[in-house]
């Protein structure tokens, strides 16, 4: 049964009450997380008024099959700018086997680049034909679902119903796979549900088809999707409101993670190729602080745009533009961006390991406590998962402190810190036998962005070790990539 949106309203009111911080120590969990979960703590993470860059990748260039689809168009940007995206795009489309995908997607992320996938799927059928007609144009599904249909779909246990469910299932083994991989998905399937040019599109039902998948994929144990739900700019001279019209396919907000915006009908005209103030505005207030991407744009997104709407989590090129109309992403244009302070590329995101001349880390996967975190997903067993990408962010406010209890008494000699642009100017370390008497460790230190190793002083066995800062660098909280502690 399909939950409806004002039975979620209750949840989704304390989730949002927790996403503004907390001020009482707070264990963090200690169970490994999910590679959901650590994909929203990238999110939230790195989402500070920077942007992921990302490229799509079909599985033709130039209209003919090629063996190097999947990194062509990364390999093109690099060509260019230097740079490699930091996001990967692909589609399940209808035509292949969704298993197909699943190695291309697998190598991008091994590779560190975050993952989006999206799915251009057949309407259901009864009995299901091995291929569904297409636009001769668009070279997408085109059939249409009458009002009986949609009804039927809607309805549990009806043909159309189970049909859907079966071509649910044939994407779902194969992002069971990536999970089974380890690999994190931006999950962002009926895309640009506000209109009808797909059989999901533009009906006051089609968000249903959205909260049915969704509950359908919980059920199947896909702990690795992170939940984009999509919409797309319309011609602003056929459909002057269409931003007004958004909420109309938003499901619930305890479905979705993301919200994203495609970038296609503006600019062939005036040149200007860029989503509107109105665009970007209506979407941050749907998402009620969650993150906002450009999910589909024709054109990179200049830096006094990002400059004016920092809140784009990431942004993906399609690559037809480049293809078949190079002149509006020049060379000049693309290296703008990718060069940009506030873009994050595949660079800036692999973030530096520990020296394994340091040894064994004694801090990871352990209990550790923070006085405040300044989101769920920033929450401080980030700071000790041995993964350098994700981080603990406290609230913004001067006296702070995150510690963590050692496997059994230990003489520690070393801490690594890995701290975000939001350092601390002062902190300490501190240690203690029992989590309750602290002593300092060494003297006052002095924190710097960055990698920072500091020597300790203390000769006696202790269980515990905590960094208490009282003096931020920044007008933000502190914010660590990494805490190690070494022997």
């Amino acid at each position: 049964m399909i939950a409806s949106r004002k039975t979620l309203a209750a949840g989704v009111a304390v989730m949002l009450t927790v996403l503004l911080g907390w001020s009482a120590p707070v264990q963090a969990a200690t169970s490994p997380p999910t590679p959901r979960e650590t994909l929203l703590n990238y999110l939230y993470g790195y989402a500070n008024g920077r942007t992921v860059s990302g490229m799509h990748h079909k599985w033709e260039v130039y209209g003919a099959d090629r063996t190097d689809w999947p990194t062509y168009w990364d390999d093109q940007i690099f060509a260019v700018t230097g740079e490699r995206p930091g996001l990967w795009g692909g589609d399940f489309t209808w035509y292949k086997d969704p298993a197909d995908l699943v190695g291309p997607a697998e190598a991008a992320w091994k590779a560190g680049q975050l993952v989006t996938l999206s799915w251009h799927s057949c309407r259901p059928k009864v009995p299901r034909t091995t291929k569904c007609d297409k636009s001769a144009t668009s070279g997408t599904p085109n059939e249409k679902l009458t009002e009986a249909e949609w009804t039927e779909v809607l309805t549990e246990g009806t043909p159309l119903n189970t049909s859907w469910y079966q071509d649910l299932d044939k994407v779902a083994d194969a992002l069971a796979q990536l999970r089974d991989h380890g690999v994190g998905v931006l999950w962002r399937p009926l895309h640009e549900i506000n209109s009808a040019w797909a059989w999901w599109g533009g009906h006051p039902q089609s968000y249903r088809l959205y909260e049915m998948m969704r509950t359908h994929f919980d059920a199947r144990g896909l702990t690795n999707l992170v939940w984009v739900w999509n919409v797309t700019d319309q011609d602003p001279e056929r459909f002057p409101d269409y931003p007004e019209q958004f909420a109309d396919y938003l499901p619930g907000d305890a479905y979705v993670d993301v919200l994203s915006l495609d970038v296609w009908n503006k600019g062939y005209a005036d040149g200007n190729d860029e989503p509107s103030t109105v665009d970007y505005t209506t979407l941050v207030n749907l998402a009620k602080g969650r993150p906002v991407a450009l999910g589909e744009v024709k054109k990179v997104p200049s830096p006094a745009l990002l400059a004016r709407q920092p809140r784009w989590s990431w942004f993906m090129l399609w690559p037809d533009p480049l293809e078949n109309q190079p002149e509006i992403n020049t060379p000049a244009v693309l290296r703008a961006t990718y060069q940009a302070p506030a873009v994050f590329n595949l660079g800036d995101l692999n973030r530096p390991v520990p020296d394994p001349a340091l040894g064994a880390d004694l801090a990871q996967s352990r209990p550790i406590w923070a006085k405040t975190s300044e989101n769920t997903w920033l929450d401080a067993r980030w700071a000790v998962d041995g993964n350098s990408r994700t981080r603990w962010s406290s609230t913004y406010a001067d006296s702070q402190w995150i510690y963590l209890q050692l496997a059994r008494p230990t003489v520690v000699r070393k801490i690594r810190l890995d701290w975000e642009a939001a350092y601390a100017r002062k902190f300490q370390v501190q240690v203690s036998a029992d989590g309750t008497t602290w002593r300092n460790a060494c003297p006052d230190q002095a924190g710097v962005p960055g990698v920072q190793i500091v020597q300790l002083d203390d000769t006696q066995p202790v269980h515990y070790v905590k960094i208490y800062a009282w003096e931020r660098a920044t007008n933000y909280g502190y914010s660590l990539w990494s805490l190690n502690v070494y022997a």
